[in-house]
């Protein structure tokens, strides 16, 4: 996949690391995972770089995003981070609430999949049953579509418990 491509990319507002100050920095996230930050949008260079598919712990929002004070002028609900494996946060402000959840969403989508192209009327990966159904093979060559065990909204570890 060509990293060239950019899935989104756009002004943030990022808190710098030392002196935690509020600095416009241009962002841009790569088909391939790379989410990248540059002084501005026709810099060479990026000043730094995560993978978000390897290096991507948490994407973290709002309230969720501890002991920062966002930028004058706009609420914590428009603040993110992403937390590095490294150790590293990168600690963002969008423009609204928009622009956070926009930046959530395609952040999250790259950390758990990738980003994938998908041609324009390209229709979905075929499913040989439908959705809602698992199938069930009876013994003979027949095949027939059962649903699936309604498992609890807890789940239960009692590996856990022993250690309690």
């Amino acid at each position: 996949m060509d990293n060239s491509v950019i899935a989104k990319s756009g002004w943030l507002l990022r808190q710098t690391t030392i002196l935690k100050k509020w600095k416009w920095s241009w962002v841009e996230l790569y088909r391939d995972g790379q989410l990248k930050y540059y002084e501005n949008e026709h810099s060479p260079n990026a000043e730094d770089i995560i993978l978000m598919t390897t290096d991507c712990l948490a994407i973290k929002t709002g309230s969720q995003v501890e002991g920062v004070q966002p930028p004058e002028g706009r609420g914590i609900q428009y603040l993110f981070s992403v937390v590095a494996s490294s150790g590293k946060t990168w600690i963002f402000c969008g423009e609204s609430l928009d622009d956070m959840r926009a930046w959530q969403l395609a952040l999250e989508q790259a950390r758990l999949f990738g980003i994938q192209p998908r041609t324009c009327g390209q229709p979905p990966p075929y499913l040989p049953y439908s959705p809602g159904y698992l199938p069930a093979y009876t013994g003979d060559s027949s095949l027939t579509y059962v649903q699936p065990y309604p498992y609890p909204q807890t789940p239960y570890y009692p590996y856990l418990s022993a250690y309690e």
